[in-house]
């Protein structure tokens, strides 16, 4: 093996010296936890009536699913600008989405008989991580 080759291994295991991973810096992982959290949560209920539950699959969860593929798409990409995008576009939709359903819930019924439940504010919540995430891919390497 070349020199020069052999400087740029970790000792004993053939591997590149340096981080390996997130391969795009700081916030990539948040990224992917957050969009985990976005797919996770378009799926649970996000309106407890006295009826029963709503998924978010049956209105805007859908979206917020999509925008989590996205996310982790964004999270596994190698390239730092790539996953920032990725990261906004996901913080705007998990962000945005439920704060319409939770203000049309308030326009629509009384918070008595129905409320915003778990999935909603886990989709709110990951949404804010993503944003933070893609702050973080932003700012300088580290």
């Amino acid at each position: 093996m070349p020199a020069s080759t052999q400087a740029h291994e970790e000792v004993g295991t053939g591997a590149p010296a340096g981080r390996r991973w997130p391969p795009a810096g700081r916030g990539q992982g948040l990224l992917l936890l957050a969009a985990l959290g976005v797919v996770l949560g378009s799926f649970l209920p996000w309106v407890d009536t006295v009826a029963g539950r709503f998924t978010g699959m049956h209105g805007a969860g859908v979206w917020t699913f999509y925008a989590g593929v996205l996310g982790l798409a964004g999270g596994l990409v190698p390239r730092r600008g790539l996953a920032r995008i990725h990261g906004a576009v996901l913080a705007l939709v998990a962000v945005g989405l439920p704060l319409w359903q939770t203000l049309h819930l308030a326009n629509v019924c009384d918070w008595r008989t129905c409320l915003p439940s778990v999935g909603l504010v886990l989709v709110a919540g990951c949404g804010v991580l993503a944003g933070r995430a893609s702050w973080l891919l932003g700012r300088a390497p580290g």
